[in-house]
């Protein structure tokens, strides 16, 4: 007669322990933000929008710091159509993500000093509607922004 065969030897290859493997979101959100603050900006953009999961990540690194420098008007350089100040509040204040939650560094800054700094900043004076209007935006950002670390 034969001996029955233990419960060991009888288990099947598909209940045997085998490793599972890892995946990125499995990591410790720590280890994924370190990971993701070492990526470029274009490979930010390209991991933003990979799901949901990746754009909160991705968001962390791109919105944290909010850097401008004024453009002088004499530099054909700096000749352009958008208003980075005007599209970056905006940005902060009106979309659905709430950006401005993730900043914690806010800095504006002019390429020369005295009298041709004053004049690349100029339009966005409180006294001007327009600096009126940044002013405005500004103001909605910072109270969205909760974890502010500077301002310069």
């Amino acid at each position: 007669m034969a001996s029955p065969a233990s419960p060991a030897l009888a288990a099947s290859p598909s209940t045997s322990s085998t490793p599972r493997s890892l995946n990125f979101a499995d990591l410790p959100q720590e280890v994924q933000r370190e990971i993701v603050g070492h990526c470029d900006i274009p490979d930010l953009i390209c991991l933003a929008v990979v799901s949901k999961h990746f754009h909160v990540l991705a968001a962390t690194v791109l919105y944290r710091h909010f850097h401008l420098v004024f453009p002088d008007d004499d530099n054909i350089q700096f000749d352009t159509s958008v208003d980075y100040l005007a599209r970056g509040l905006d940005t902060f204040v009106t979309s659905d993500y709430n950006y401005a939650q993730y900043l914690r560094d806010v800095s504006f800054d002019t390429y020369y000093l005295g009298d041709k700094a004053e004049g690349s900043y100029r339009p966005y004076l409180a006294n001007l509607s327009c600096g009126k209007f940044m002013n405005t935006l500004l103001l909605l950002t910072l109270r969205k922004a909760r974890g502010l670390e500077a301002f310069t």
